[in-house]
């Protein structure tokens, strides 16, 4: 009698696992219809057959970069997923709960891009289907090699804190080998039920290991889902092979003494791409970033408002933890449940409860060709361990490529085409791999890249004289230094002390990282205030260096010394400059700190994500810019009537006594938009009203009467009336003529 083989005994069928499924390659592929007879004997040695579903690739590896047509079906996958596992039970299991997963994925998204395809721009889901999305989107991102290597080692092979959390895991819940862990954690996030009220999340902690359970929450609750197409037609977004779970946000380093390698101590995301069609993406959008019409309530938005600014101040240069997506048109779907009343979030019908069929309004937003590259760069960059690139058609993937290789790594502070320690080989051949491929499509392109060796040591410049080369260029800042210095020759030192002002302002922000906002506000002001003490002209060129670090131009190595990158000159004219150059109108006690606070408002003003750019809204996201314009406008700056020009001062002290003795400002006499009034009414009280009517007199008292450089800095930029000052008049930056 024979006996039964074991479950451990099997042998396993071999298998082919995509990591993007099939359902989403092909339609980035197209259907193989021999042209000739040669054709068809080429392609049967290479096992195609007409009727299979091929893909126009981009070949990385081999001896050359070759253009190539690859089955669908044998793409961006790996055979045996699972090898090693201990339970082929459990993955045959985990194997049909994907497989549910993926053809309930497949018809939702199937519906999506058809009404896309149709020209409609609103999708309605209703709440499991998105669930549905959101789990299988996920998954995908779990399921990827990189994840799967983390496990596929010893515990003996990992180390610190992360060893003793898993190790401990593990003999609680008696797994053998880290990858057991892995695999249990992706069944329980297939067999979890999802329910609207989030009983699922303490369910999910229990079965899964609970940080990687804590990322799928996250990825639920933190992230909002969204449609994104191309505007102009002629765009198309590429399909890289590790693309369903690139992240685009920052990320912090250092290196490690012991080993030279440089490991990363924080990162954040703030998109995730998941691509349907060359013309179609879904992307989830952090809660960190602002979103328009945002409909949370107060309590929700003030929560995530701390995690925004604890997490940008985890960051080793927390001002420079932005996203290169920022300005991304998308915005939070809509819901059959709640509705808008007066700016407020409410139940449409009271004691309502939410449940698998309320649906949500999804809008398809059209985005431009600028982020459509954008898109492309980010998972161009991270595909440097892949061998190969889907595209539809030949133009969209040589402008993609050119758009990427040609990027200057000096514009951006986002880390794109850095090259680290370990990864010279692999990511120089990288880029020559795709510089060849755009000679395939007929173009010629250079690749722009540095090294990062962590200590920015050979990208970055440490000529002490680039600052001074770039002052003396330009007459108009020359001017203002002879001014502000009574010098008439550029002393080195100046520029020297300045250096060393902003390396100390650098630490303050990496001693105070982790510590509350008013904390390290705090920290910074005094500092600043103590910088105010010294001479003008050191502070007036601390300015211009705050500029550039705020722009990604500089930064303080691991030594402590500050590195610039080549400088833009068009970074350096600003506001302080119109002072530095009537230095005589000021009090000196005063000097330092009008040129502050005119370079602080004018770099905030510019900014198209603060305060209100264009026109006045009164939904949520207008009242959070209206309160940081508030902020701005009613700022440390103080009030006019301390602005440093004595005549000016006495004109403003006079006009403040008479509106205080007459009961009346000369805003009670003016013809006033009725919501403008409504929001003062509402926003300013007494004393910010005086002061606002304060300005407007001085303001036709003295703009005649002084140069409009410097009318611009006092009446837009330093001292503004609260929501009447065009946009376009605080952007002036004409300041070194």
């Amino acid at each position: 009698m024979t006996e039964a083989s074991s479950p451990s005994q099997r042998v396993e069928k071999s298998s082919y696992h995509h990591f993007i499924p099939q359902f989403i390659l092909k339609n980035f592929g197209y259907e193989y219809r021999p042209s000739s007879k040669s054709d068809r004997k080429k392609k049967i040695r290479q096992r195609i057959n007409p009727g299979d579903i091929l893909g126009k690739g981009i070949c990385l590896t081999g001896p050359g970069v070759a253009l190539v047509d690859t089955k669908i079906s044998r793409t961006f996958g790996v055979q045996d997923l699972y090898a090693d596992t201990t339970n082929s039970t459990d993955n045959e299991h985990i194997e049909k709960l994907l497989g549910k997963l993926e053809n309930r994925a497949s018809k939702i998204i199937a519906r999506v891009r058809s009404k896309h395809d149709d020209g409609e721009k609103l999708i309605v889901l209703e709440r499991a289907e998105k669930d549905v999305l959101r789990r299988f989107l996920f998954i995908m991102k779990y399921r990827r090699p990189n994840v799967r290597d983390k496990y596929a080692c010893s515990i003996e092979d990992l180390d610190g804190a992360e060893k003793e959390a898993l190790q401990k895991y593990m003999k609680l819940r008696g797994f053998q080998r880290p990858l057991d862990v892995w695999l249990n954690n992706i069944k329980a996030m297939l067999e979890i039920k999802i329910d609207a009220g989030c009983e699922w999340e303490k369910v999910l902690l229990r079965k899964a290991y609970p940080p990687d359970a804590a990322k799928f929450i996250v990825h639920t609750r933190l992230f909002y889902l969204s449609f994104c197409s191309p505007s102009n037609q002629d765009d198309e977004f590429l399909m890289t092979e590790n693309s369903y779970g690139i992240h685009e946000g920052p990320t912090s380093t250092m290196v490690d003494p012991s080993s030279g390698k440089v490991l990363m101590t924080f990162y954040t995301e703030y998109h995730t791409f998941a691509h349907i069609a060359p013309n179609l993406t879904m992307i989830l959008r952090s809660f960190l970033l602002p979103s328009p019409g945002d409909d949370c309530s107060e309590d929700i938005r003030e929560s995530l408002k701390v995690l925004r600014e604890f997490n940008i101040s985890m960051h080793d240069f927390p001002e420079r933890a932005t996203s290169f997506l920022k300005d991304l048109p998308v915005a939070k779907a809509r819901n059959s449940y709640t509705r808008m009343v007066n700016g407020r979030v409410v139940p449409r019908r009271e004691g309502s409860v939410l449940g698998r069929s309320d649906k949500f309004y999804f809008r398809i937003f059209r985005i431009s060709t600028e982020h459509v590259d954008k898109i492309n760069m980010i998972l161009l960059d991270e595909a440097w361990p892949t061998s190969l690139i889907l595209f539809k058609t030949e133009r969209s993937a040589r402008s993609a490529l050119e758009h990427y290789l040609s990027l200057d790594t000096l514009s951006t502070s986002h880390g794109l085409k850095l090259i680290f320690p370990g990864t010279e080989t692999l990511r120089e051949t990288y880029f020559h791999n795709l510089e060849d491929a755009v000679k395939l499509f007929n173009g010629n392109v250079s690749a722009s890249y540095r090294f990062d060796d962590g200590t920015l040591e050979g990208i970055l410049t440490r000529d002490e004289d680039q600052l001074i080369d770039l002052v003396s260029q330009n007459d108009g800042v020359l001017e203002a230094y002879y001014k502000i210095s009574n010098k008439e020759i550029l002393d080195h030192d100046d520029f020297k002390q300045s250096r060393e002002m902003l390396k100390q302002r650098i630490k303050t922000d990496t001693w105070t990282k982790g510590r509350d906002k008013e904390f390290r506000n705090k920290a910074r002001e005094d500092l600043i205030h103590q910088y105010w003490e010294l001479p003008p002209q050191h502070f007036w060129i601390f300015l211009k260096r705050w500029r550039f670090l705020m722009n990604g131009g500089t930064i303080l190595g691991l030594r402590s010394d500050v590195h610039d990158y080549p400088l833009p000159p068009e970074l350096l004219p600003g506001p302080e400059d119109v002072i530095a150059r009537m230095r005589v109108m000021f009090h000196p006690s005063h000097l330092s700190r009008m040129m502050y606070f005119a370079t602080i408002n004018h770099y905030k003003f510019t900014d198209p994500e603060f305060g209100v750019f264009k026109e006045l809204d009164l939904d949520n996201e207008g009242v959070r810019r209206i309160e940081e314009e508030k902020m701005v406008v009613f700022g440390d700056q103080g009030s006019i009537c301390d602005c440093g020009i004595l005549p000016i001062e006495l004109t403003a002290k006079n006009c403040q006594a008479s509106f205080q003795e007459s009961g009346m400002t000369i805003l009670d006499t003016q013809q006033l938009d009725p919501t403008l009034k409504a929001i003062w009414d509402v926003t300013l009280d007494s004393e910010e009203r005086l002061e606002m009517a304060t300005r407007v007199a001085v303001k036709v008292f003295w703009k005649d009467m002084l140069k409009d450089d410097i009318s611009n800095v006092l009446f837009n930029i330093l001292f503004p009336v609260f929501l009447c000052i065009p946009r376009k008049e605080r952007m002036k930056h004409n300041w070194a003529v």
